[in-house]
């Protein structure tokens, strides 16, 4: 009950306005020194205890924030901020049924209540709940149609969507209205890098990094933008990936560090696997056979995944491991923590800068051997020791392009085979009469460079025609802009087939049936996409480049004997998908051949290749020992 006088109450209404003024500019200190002398007069003061909970949501005291709203709630119940402010402290929490449950209960009170309408429909995008995020957008329009988060939530919907053009259309809006936001810029970023418009991608993508440079995100998808674009070449390309990673560069960053003391002897090493890909995913599918073929008398298996993705496959590894912790939640020095607590020998970092992975903890030294495998490109971080590779990707002449040092394997992919695979037919040729191209792979690999190439071999095989397979392809404005691209090539739409098909992995494969030969585009190769071809009994006809990602092709190509259309430069492209053509038209080449070379290669052999990296990790300790005595 307020016993206040009025002029008391008024003197403490000015308090908390002036309270609210500095936390507002960000001056926290006196933002809470203002709300404890108004308490200190009105212990009930609702207004005062949420914003004394606000500040040490600001300043990550998130258990005390909580008890400070819960306690504005208890005196004002009917307060929709209140709920809004327990939202935001669970989010940071990481507590997501409870931040939905706190935005629903604001709306509750107060249908209208702009930020938890268009906060509550960002946290659902994620959960595919289309329907509800439009509506909760559609009112929040009413209330003000310039907040430029509620086109960015719109953008977002329409890319889960696939719809891109209504995707793109959004963000620009929300660009629009905020120039200044990273989020958004980086969105749009991704949108034309989804269609396919490398270039637009990472124009966006620098604006984002100009806006932000700290932001993960967009170094993130920078990287594999420049990754993919035939521009970035050399040492431009390598010093912007390294100057990713320069503030974790820093002594102060090094966490840990290790003596001889660690050379103790040990019955068995620990090996940590670190990834957000434990899962029906390329990355874990090629993983798995590694994992589940490790030597137990020999390693002890530790798995720290940092997605809250989990199948059948998730399972799988966990029943092949010693240890599996989630680490979705924490940040990267509380995950460097319990990796050095776990007293993990190596730590492997899986596909760094893709989804969710957590390369940079290697920064914080939690293991004394630390390792890149499966990233694309160089980590850029002094700490990560080693990446491993083969001879095929890394030539002896790449090692400026690495801050690791490389080691490289007999062989660096594995190849899971489907449980259920599809029969193979005869070459489509034979009742088409037509010799039809072929690429499953993103859009975002087909560059202007790629495409031309593409052409110029339409034009010299008669009647040819090329099928493009994406689960965007159904989009009408984007099928539009790639007959186009074609068309202003001279190639006319109906030599370009575009399928837009999204199913389970046997469906996915019978499509292979449907083209003759299988292009891989150029710089970033195909490389799931490469084995399915084979799996298929299609031919790929690859080129060899300068880069990591240049080189997948050729070497899962030379470990099933299939590097006869291993192509260095375009002229070479062009002349051997001709060779290729030939052959297929004179029924020279056998479909299940291939795929029986597949089958029979060492991409197949989890036993010895499991052996192979062992090896390798056992050298690299044995290299350690030598190193600290």
């Amino acid at each position: 009950m307020n016993n206040l006088l009025p002029n008391q109450q008024l003197n403490l209404d000015s308090q908390f306005s002036n309270a609210d003024s500095h936390f507002q500019i960000g001056d926290l200190s006196t933002a809470e020194s203002e709300c404890r002398k108004i308490l200190q007069e009105d212990k009930s003061n609702s207004p005062a205890l949420a914003l004394l909970g606000m500040v040490a949501y600001k300043t990550g005291h998130n258990q005390q924030a909580l008890s400070l709203i819960r306690s504005a709630i208890k005196l004002e119940p009917q307060e929709a901020k209140y709920y809004f402010e327990l939202g935001l402290i669970f989010h940071s929490l990481k507590k997501t049924d409870d931040e939905i449950s706190s935005y629903r209960k604001a709306l509750d009170i107060k249908k209208d209540y702009l930020p938890a309408l268009v906060n509550l429909a960002n946290l659902l995008i994620t959960y595919g709940r289309a329907d509800e995020v439009e509506n909760l957008c559609n009112r929040a329009i009413e209330v003000d149609r310039h907040q430029p988060q509620i086109y960015n939530n719109l953008g977002q919907l329409y890319l889960q969507r696939g719809d891109l053009y209504s995707s793109m259309t959004h963000f620009k809006k929300a660009l629009k209205i905020q120039p200044g936001c990273t989020e958004t810029a980086n969105n749009l970023g991704v949108t034309f890098q989804l269609m396919g418009d490398i270039d637009r991608a990472i124009q966006l993508f620098s604006k984002a990094l100009e806006l932000d440079s700290n932001s993960e995100l967009a170094k993130r998808n920078m990287s594999i933008a420049i990754l993919n674009s035939p521009v970035w070449k050399g040492n431009n390309r390598f010093n912007l990936l390294k100057s990713f990673n320069q503030d974790l560069n820093q002594e102060k960053t090094r966490k840990y560090k290790f003596s001889a003391s660690i050379l103790k002897s040990k019955p068995k090493l620990k090996i940590g696997y670190i990834s957000s890909d434990f899962h029906n995913h390329p990355v874990g599918k090629n993983l798995y056979p590694l994992i589940s073929q490790h030597d137990r008398s020999k390693f002890e298996i530790y798995l720290y995944s940092c997605a809250e993705k989990q199948d059948e496959l998730t399972l799988s590894f966990r029943e092949k491991c010693d240890i599996f912790r989630e680490i979705s939640d924490k940040t990267l020095p509380a995950v460097a923590d319990v990796i050095y607590s776990d007293q993990v020998d190596i730590i492997v970092y899986l596909a760094g800068r893709f989804n969710q992975n957590k390369s940079q903890i290697a920064a914080y030294r939690p293991a004394p051997i630390q390792i890149s495998f499966h990233d694309c490109a160089t980590s850029g971080i002094q700490e990560m020791d080693y990446w491993l590779t083969d001879n095929y990707l890394h030539p002896i002449n790449t090692e400026e392009f690495s801050t690791e040092k490389l080691y490289r394997l007999k062989q660096f992919y594995q190849f899971s085979k489907p449980k259920f695979c599809p029969r193979i037919v005869n070459s489509p040729f034979e009742y088409n009469d037509y010799v039809t191209f072929g690429s499953f792979c993103k859009p975002e690999k087909i560059n202007d460079d790629v495409l031309k190439v593409w052409a110029q071999l339409l034009h010299k095989i008669d009647n040819s025609k090329i099928m493009l397979k994406y689960k965007n392809y159904y989009d009408y404005e984007l099928k539009k802009r790639w007959l186009k691209k074609f068309k202003n090539h001279g190639i006319s739409p109906d030599r370009v087939i575009l399928l837009a098909h999204n199913s389970t992995d046997p469906d996915h494969l019978a499509f292979y049936n449907q083209i003759d030969i299988a292009l891989d585009p150029f710089p970033f190769n195909g490389a799931t996409s490469t084995f399915e071809s084979l799996l298929m009994g299609v031919p790929v006809i690859s080129l060899n480049g300068e880069t990591f990602v240049s080189r997948v092709s050729s070497t899962i190509l030379k470990q099933c004997q299939q590097d006869k259309f291993v192509c260095d430069g375009y002229d070479n492209y062009i002349f051997n998908a001709i060779k290729a053509s030939q052959l297929i038209k004179k029924g020279l080449i056998k479909r299940e051949n291939i795929r029986q070379m597949l089958l029979s290669s060492p991409l197949l052999n989890h036993k010895e290749y499991a052996k192979q990296v062992e090896a390798a990790y056992l050298d690299m300790w044995k290299n350690l020992t030598l190193k600290l005595k």
